[in-house]
Parts: structure tokens; sequence; C-alpha cells
């Protein structure tokens, strides 16, 4: 698994059958010296197919991300391809993610109550 924080500057447009959907999106690092620009693609079916339908209401360009993905070559014809598949999404506020757990700072030994 890997991760990439930063924002959402394009969002193609969805591909769809009956049985799934397929979008692309590509988010870009912020605040970093030499930021990746990183395209994936957001694949879902069955009952899952609205996240991919309804993702540029819900994560509109400028929305700030954190994803998680993993990524595949396929080989076809002595030639290969790559992907980054997203499997989770969520947004961010201000400089962390909203549900990160925030730990407190550590204690040096001197300010134990006990010794």
């Amino acid at each position: 698994m890997l991760k990439i924080q930063g924002k959402i500057s394009w969002i193609g447009e969805v591909k769809e059958t009956e049985d799934y959907s397929v979008l692309e999106f590509q988010v870009d690092e912020q605040d970093v010296e030499y930021p990746n620009r990183t395209l994936f693609s957001l694949f879902k079916k069955g009952e899952w197919k609205k996240i991919a339908d309804n993702f540029a209401t819900e994560n509109p360009v400028g929305t700030n991300v954190v994803v998680e993905y993993n990524t595949n070559t396929k080989e076809w014809k002595d030639r290969r391809f790559g992907s980054n598949n997203a499997f989770s999404i969520k947004k961010v506020e201000g400089e962390k993610e909203d549900n990160q757990i925030e730990y407190p700072e550590e204690e040096s030994v001197d300010s134990i109550p006990f010794k």
C-alpha cells in the first residue's frame, strides 16, 4: 500500500457499463520542493458503483485528499502498462487528515511525577 497527500487537480469522465464504473483523477502534492503528480484509477462495481459515479460531486477539483493506493503492471504483446488503483480517498482539512489521531507530546523523564 502506498499513500499520497495533495490536491485533486483533474477529474476525468466516468466510464460505465451496466456492471461497473471507472474514473481517473489526478492528485498533485503540495508544499514540497519536487511535487509528484499522480494519476489514479477508481474502479467500482456492483453496489459500489455510486462511489465512482458521485466522485466529482463529493470531491471537486481543489479538494485536499489523502489517497491510499496500489500499483499494478499488466503485460500485453510484450508491452507493459502501469496503473495506480485508489482504494481509499479521505478529505483533509488543513494540514492533517480528518480522522487522523493526535498523539500527546512525548513527556520527558523530568516531567514524570514519580521516579
